[in-house]
């Protein structure tokens, strides 16, 4: 799996990793994409898509708590289809990697 992640606002991606949001958050537990587009306007937030070829197979949104040096994951899912591979394992990996490489002290999932 190969992850990129995504520092403003993109309505196309948006539209291409969504299902996998909704379908894992649906209408009670996601944000509202007013407020995930006023995050990034914000730059506090970032998505993270993983894809096997050129599918996306699993996304997250994370969150800067800059002045607290803290990394928050406000989601993550991995398709079910992908599931019980490690591929959760291998994004929480990578979350935290980047999150020491930018200075954050601390990486917390919500």
């Amino acid at each position: 799996m190969k992850i990129k992640t995504f520092y403003t606002w993109d309505d196309e991606l948006w539209q291409k990793v969504s299902p996998l949001y909704l379908k894992a958050f649906g209408d009670k537990r996601a944000k509202p994409v007013k407020i995930i587009k006023n995050m990034f306007a914000q730059g506090i937030a970032e998505l993270h898509v993983g894809y096997n070829d050129s599918v996306a197979v699993a996304m997250s949104l994370t969150g800067k708590l800059v002045s607290e040096q803290v990394l928050i994951i406000d989601y993550l899912v991995v398709s079910e289809k992908e599931r019980g591979h490690g591929l959760g394992k291998h994004f929480v990996d990578y979350l935290r990697e980047k999150a020491v490489a930018e200075g954050y002290q601390l990486l917390a999932i919500l």
